[in-house]
């Protein structure tokens, strides 16, 4: 597994570039709307940090890639777990430039807050989010390819919304947010909630390294 971290850090690394410039375009963003900014600059860091971890997939199966990887000693399960734990510490540092960010914000622009507390809230809600996203990402893209997988996974993100949408116009999103269990996980406090959101990122993890191999498997029989 160490020798995929480093294959996978070295191209992420070349993309040193894009990054700055995708940071640039949330601090940006940040002067410009002021205080409303912190949650566009966390999902917004998170979602380009997702975007290209899913490039590293697309990377090795060009080429017929995956036919020289597995004539390596690496397993199926070794190469699934790596791409999925990359995913996970690339949500976290989103989340941790984002706050870097906000702080720096802070300074150019007064209407900015830095409050700690209320940004690990929203660093862990957007690591949630960046998980989601990778986990519906990789097996789509293993099993179909990049651009099918991601066609069909904006497919799903779609309806997705519009059923959010439905949602919204009837009673039953009221309801959510009216009921007894939602208005706790509201009230918790930071370590609480930060327990809530490891618990359910391990079951993503566990359901979307499960459907990877599935993928991989119809792929490479």
């Amino acid at each position: 597994m160490k020798g995929l971290w480093v294959k996978d850090l070295l191209i992420l690394a070349s993309q040193w570039k894009l990054l700055i410039g995708f940071i640039l375009i949330a601090g940006l963003n940040g002067v410009i709307s002021g205080g409303g900014s912190n949650i566009f600059v966390f999902f917004f860091m998170v979602f380009f940090f997702m975007s290209l971890a899913t490039t590293l997939i697309a990377y090795e199966q060009q080429n017929n890639g995956y036919d020289y990887l597995f004539t390596l000693p690496i397993k199926r399960s070794t190469y699934i777990w790596e791409k999925q734990l990359i995913m996970v510490a690339l949500a976290v540092f989103a989340s941790v430039i984002s706050i870097i960010v906000v702080f720096i914000l802070s300074f150019l622009e007064t209407s900015i807050i830095f409050n700690l507390t209320n940004l690990l809230y929203l660093a862990f809600g957007a690591t949630l989010f960046g998980c989601f996203y990778g986990a519906l990402a990789m097996p789509l893209i293993i099993r179909f390819g990049s651009e099918n997988g991601r066609i069909v996974m904006f497919g799903m993100v779609a309806l997705f919304i519009v059923g959010g949408i439905l949602v919204e116009k009837t009673n039953l999103f009221s309801g959510i947010l009216q009921s007894g269990w939602f208005q706790q996980i509201t009230q918790l406090t930071i370590l609480p909630f930060a327990g809530l959101i490891l618990l359910l990122m391990a079951l993503i993890i566990l359901i979307s390294a499960f459907a990877s191999q599935r993928s991989l498997k119809s792929v490479l029989t």
